[in-house]
């Protein structure tokens, strides 16, 4: 199989990395300096799923200079805020029968694709595990909470012989994969881990397991959930949970204490300045609820919080 990853930033490069050490061949899209890291020193990734060294990747600086038609799948891992400058720059590069899937935080990012590329070539997936750069050739994965699932909600657009059969290719590689025609589901159920943790995480600057400690974060993470669940009511969404209070039973007694020493991406890109993806997380629940008719209040007050940080570090 010939894979294109579209940002290779920490999560990029576990997928690039571990997809080439099983034998396929992987070209890596990322317009910065870590690309002649990369040439000189391969990708190396260390933690939950091992360790793994591989180099001989396709390596291009620019959209322009990835050849068309090359690659069966192409992988969108940039940041939610910049996918649809991707899907739009990469689409004249898709082939005609190759996959486009998006791991990526927050909604929105699918429906960007198919604008793209077309719904008969765009996936989603749900990714639940969580890695960081240890330098610009060196990724580690430090969490695991479940399986990676990608699909759509159709089974015959794209088929779902063919999504099974990258869920096998991806599990072969080390990445536990499902496939599901049920996608929405699950992309909201990363939605309520992301929204109820990543904006305390970053504003508190603590890793999960310290928002268990104390009442106060407990109930923001409540009223987080209870929220979203309202929205999604709201907006005829289908969940994998009856009512709020089965998530927040899992989220507290499973999920948070497997990912308990981990810091949000959200909390790192704070600090050093950058943009932050709560437009994609909190912010589109805030707008979603505005649209339906449902009060989000706790999601509108982080997504303001975290806004007011943004200004307040920004360069």
């Amino acid at each position: 199989m010939r894979v294109l990853v579209v940002g290779a930033g920490a999560l990029g490069s576990v997928f690039g990395c571990l997809l080439r050490d099983k034998g396929h061949e992987v070209g890596l899209l990322e317009p910065s300096s870590r690309l002649d890291d990369v040439r000189e020193l391969g990708l190396t990734v260390t933690g939950l799923f091992g360790e793994h060294h591989c180099d001989g990747f396709e390596l291009y600086a620019l959209p322009d200079d990835v050849p068309a038609g090359r690659y069966d799948l192409i992988l969108v891992t940039v940041k939610s805020f910049h996918t649809a400058e991707a899907a739009a720059q990469i689409a004249p590069k898709v082939g005609e029968n190759a996959l486009v899937i998006s791991l990526q935080n927050g909604l929105g990012n699918y429906e960007a694709i198919c604008d793209a590329v077309g719904e008969h070539r765009a996936l989603a997936g749900r990714v639940i595990f969580g890695a960081r750069l240890i330098d610009r050739a060196h990724a580690e994965v430090t969490v695991y909470a479940e399986p990676v699932m990608i699909g759509a909600d159709k089974s015959d657009r794209p088929p779902f012989s063919s999504i099974a059969r990258l869920a096998m290719a991806f599990s072969d590689a080390g990445i536990p994969t499902q496939a599901t025609t049920k996608i929405t589901r699950f992309l909201w159920s990363k939605m309520l881990y992301n929204c109820s943790l990543n904006p305390l995480s970053a504003l508190l600057n603590v890793p999960y397991g310290q928002l268990l400690e104390s009442e106060l974060t407990r109930n923001l993470m409540r009223r987080i959930v209870e929220e979203m669940f309202a929205v999604a009511r709201a907006k005829g969404v289908e969940m994998l949970w009856d009512g709020p209070e089965d998530y927040i039973e899992l989220l507290f007694g499973r999920l948070i204490p497997d990912t308990a020493a981990h810091f949000a991406s959200m909390a790192q890109d704070l600090q050093s300045g950058r943009q932050t993806e709560i437009e994609a997380l909190n912010g589109a629940i805030v707008r979603l609820g505005e649209d339906a008719g449902v009060e989000c209040p706790t999601n509108a007050a982080l997504s303001e919080l975290v806004r007011a940080a943004e200004q307040l570090r920004r360069p």
